[in-house]
């Protein structure tokens, strides 16, 4: 009987360990489900509170993509800006999947943050060389090779990633060398051998950064190519088309508020209220803008969208600012009085 007593306790304490376990893995897919959702979107949805009060980083320790759950949290204190935060876990992920090359990659972004190039050029080698082909590893490592003046690394690199005909490899590398070599005439043939590598691939990009060359300003970076092909397309009313660009711009240089509110007035013209939305609200919760512009669309869209009350209190937030539309030369004072103060149920 004592025995049967024993095994009986053995089961039932192998039982609650399943379940532990069990619960453990259930409650970690769930939240992994949108740190993962913004790794891959490069957003930041998920808030760091609860990232810090629930996510356990140790069990599991690695994702269902192989993502050691630790490089998940450091990318949120990046963008905090907790730096020295992040480094330790970013240290231990790497021994939690030494293959996947993303803790060196944002290790060598805090170092080259931090100005510490030598640390920055060995991680950022060590991603680059590893994983060529994953686009942040290539964008840091030529950024490391532009501060350090390494022309002649940043030639081999490109080398490795020629033939892979990505037009995104390209754009990198002619602007980076273009910042290095200041040889206008090496750039514009690089150009050349671009449109004809990529007969059927969209020139706008590729023809800014010509004119910018041509025109002779060393002071051009890839986002403000990529805002001023945005710039054209919403000229000739491709909103979503320029909204695309702005966005794309975002991922180059995401301290240009600019970027983030041409982007959401383009989706927001395109009636894609979700993406408008975003945007307005990175531009109002992230930024202090002084001239009103988001509220004042964000405001227009929410009324439009019958979303009166939070609508309006964005117009009212406009009119504190006195912002007039350069297009339309309406003021959001006007816009307030019309829509909100003389309408009925409000």
């Amino acid at each position: 009987m004592k025995i049967r007593l024993e095994i009986k306790i053995l089961l039932v304490s192998v039982l609650l360990g399943l379940l532990f376990i069990n619960f453990k893995a259930l409650r970690s897919s769930y939240y992994q489900t949108f740190m993962i959702y913004d790794f891959n979107a490069d957003e930041y949805n998920v808030p760091y509170s609860v990232i810090r009060d629930n996510v356990d980083l140790n069990f599991p320790n690695l994702t269902h993509t192989g993502l050691p759950m630790k490089v998940l949290k450091a990318r949120y204190l990046l963008n905090r800006d907790s730096l020295e935060q992040a480094k330790p876990i970013l240290y231990e992920a790497i021994n939690q999947n030494p293959f996947i090359k993303s803790p060196e990659d944002m290790l060598a972004r805090i170092f080259l943050k931090q100005q510490k190039l030598d640390s920055a050029y060995y991680y950022s080698s060590e991603a680059f060389y590893k994983m060529p082909n994953v686009n942040p590893h290539r964008y840091t490592y030529f950024r490391v090779l532009q501060q350090m003046n390494k022309l002649k690394e940043l030639d081999s690199a490109f080398l490795i990633i020629k033939d892979k005909r990505r037009a995104r490899d390209w754009y990198d590398y002619i602007y980076t060398r273009f910042k290095l070599d200041n040889n206008d005439e090496t750039v514009l043939v690089l150009i050349e051998d671009f449109k004809k590598e990529f007969p059927d691939e969209d020139l706008s990009i590729i023809n800014q950064i010509e004119r910018f060359i041509t025109i002779g300003s060393k002071s051009y970076t890839l986002a403000t190519v990529l805002a001023a092909v945005g710039d054209e397309r919403y000229a000739n009313k491709d909103y979503e088309g320029a909204a695309e660009y702005y966005e794309q711009a975002i991922d180059y240089n995401n301290e240009v508020y600019l970027y983030y509110e041409n982007a959401a007035i383009s989706y927001d013209l395109s009636n894609n209220y979700e993406n408008a939305l975003k945007y307005y609200n990175i531009v109002l919760n992230n930024f202090k803008t002084t001239d009103g512009k988001s509220e004042f669309y964000k405001g227009l869209m929410l009324i439009k969208n019958e979303e009166f009350e939070e609508g309006c209190k964005n117009l009212a937030a406009s009119s504190q600012k006195r912002y007039v539309a350069e297009s339309s030369g309406i003021s959001a004072i006007n816009a307030y009085n019309g829509l909100c103060l003389n309408k009925p149920n409000n």
